[in-house]
């Protein structure tokens, strides 16, 4: 009765790269033409139809309809991805088959070869079972033919986007983002599955990770160095909450320079050359330490950042690298602070059995400047150049003429609210017009 009522199909199951078989065709061409697979034969004969369509596009087999069947999308070699469902099994003796189609089969150890499948090893007629229930499955999972076009652009975009994130936005932000698209990644990756589309986004999500992980690094690496850059240069120069203030947030220090309206203090020793011929080079040490101590510590104070050293001469600036409010006033509070200190360290120095004493001589002023790294290619240095920081510098060398211990600038008078002393304008170099300058009370230190 089988003979009489035999038909004929073809089956294959050709593995994929992982040796596993995951689809199989349901049609073959052949040099007679087109010849149904044992899937589609079955189908054939269950629906009462005679034939079967099949549709081609320019890339091969688009779709295959068995007539009052759903179309069966396939790939363009004509081969249908199966859904591994549970098909229901009999046997000889319990043979529960009526109003069934069957599909008859050896499963006893050595007869028939078993193939491996995502689901387990299984006989040939298992497989054509489960391939015939897949076309029977509505919206069941397939690849589309643009599916590799797909992933690559998914994979491309995906991973230039999170590069560019995570250099664009920091790394807080970035990390966040970057988790973001992952997440919309994969949930897309699940979405088309729910399509009936087999998308894979793993390969996406991998270098994803990988590119996400290693900008991190990058980004974090460029960020610590920047910030031992800041605590290096400054940290002997700024009170440490602002070394830190600019280490947690750099974009607040303008590392190429910038013109910017800041208040200038320059110091120095008087008679100090003189002193340093009569004493020997350890108590000049010892004197010179005590000295510009007192004075980076009254500058630190009111905020102001020292820019440099020059001998026994030192540089200030209020204002920068940091905004800074009222800094004209805070100027000189630093400016009567150091004089105050200047008492406090000649007690120091005679209490070390020291004979010498020393006085200073500060000038300040305020004014547009340059400031920011500047230098060779090889060493530079953070600094102010300008017009106001070459007139500070004037006004400390005045204070020998004028006889006052701190000489202020007009412009740094201005916008302070304290009580100054105006004196006699006076000469100074490079400036045709003569300058005017005032001083603080006596009682003020």
């Amino acid at each position: 009765m089988l003979k009489q009522n035999a038909n004929q199909g073809i089956a294959v199951a050709r593995t994929e790269v992982d040796s596993l078989v995951r689809r199989l065709p349901l049609l073959l061409r052949t040099p007679d033409g087109w010849v149904p697979a044992y899937g589609t034969e079955v189908l054939k004969i269950l629906a009462g139809a005679d034939t079967y369509l099949i549709k081609t596009n320019e890339n091969g087999v688009e779709e295959i309809r068995v007539r009052g069947l759903n179309p069966v999308p396939v790939d363009s070699l004509g081969r249908k991805w199966i859904s591994w469902v549970d098909t229901p099994q009999t046997d000889l003796q319990e043979m529960q088959v009526k109003d069934k189609f069957v599909f008859v089969g050896f499963t006893a150890k050595g007869i028939m070869p078993q193939l491996a499948t995502p689901a387990a090893l299984m006989e040939p007629h298992k497989i054509q079972a489960a391939l015939a229930e897949s076309i029977l499955i509505e919206g069941s999972p397939y690849v589309p033919d643009y599916a590799l076009a797909l992933e690559l652009g998914i994979f491309t975009l995906s991973v230039l986007f999170i590069w560019l994130l995570l250099h664009v936005f920091g790394i807080t932000w970035g990390v966040v983002l970057f988790m973001a698209t992952m997440a919309s990644t994969a949930f897309y990756g699940y979405w088309t599955i729910q399509q009936g589309l087999l998308i894979d986004v793993t390969w996406a999500l991998i270098s994803q990770f990988i590119t996400g992980a290693t900008a991190f690094y990058l980004r974090f690496r460029e960020q610590y160095k920047l910030r031992q850059q800041i605590k290096k240069q400054f940290e002997h120069y700024l009170d440490p909450r602002q070394v830190k203030r600019l280490q947690d947030n750099p974009d607040l220090l303008a590392l190429t320079g910038e013109r910017k309206y800041a208040t200038f203090l320059f110091t120095d020793v008087r008679g100090f050359t003189s002193m340093s011929e009569k004493l020997d080079p350890t108590e000049v040490t010892e004197i010179i330490n005590v000295v510009l101590t007192q004075q980076v510590e009254a500058v630190q104070k009111y905020g102001g950042m020292v820019d440099k050293f020059i001998g026994d001469a030192m540089m200030a600036v209020f204002n920068a690298p940091l905004d800074q409010e009222h800094h004209e006033e805070e100027a000189i509070n630093a400016g009567i602070q150091i004089i105050h200190n200047m008492q406090k360290a000649n007690e120091e120095l005679e209490r070390r059995g020291i004979e010498e004493r020393i006085k200073i001589g500060i000038g300040i002023n305020s004014g547009y400047a340059v400031i920011g790294n500047m230098g060779s290619d090889t060493r530079f240095d953070y600094s102010c150049i300008g017009d106001s920081v070459n007139l500070a510098a004037r006004l400390e060398s005045s204070t020998k003429t004028v006889g006052k211990d701190l000489l202020i600038g007009e412009s740094t008078k201005e916008r302070s609210k304290r009580s100054l002393i105006k004196l006699d304008p006076i000469e100074v170099k490079g400036k045709e017009k003569l300058i005017n300058l005032y001083t603080i009370n006596d009682s003020a230190v």
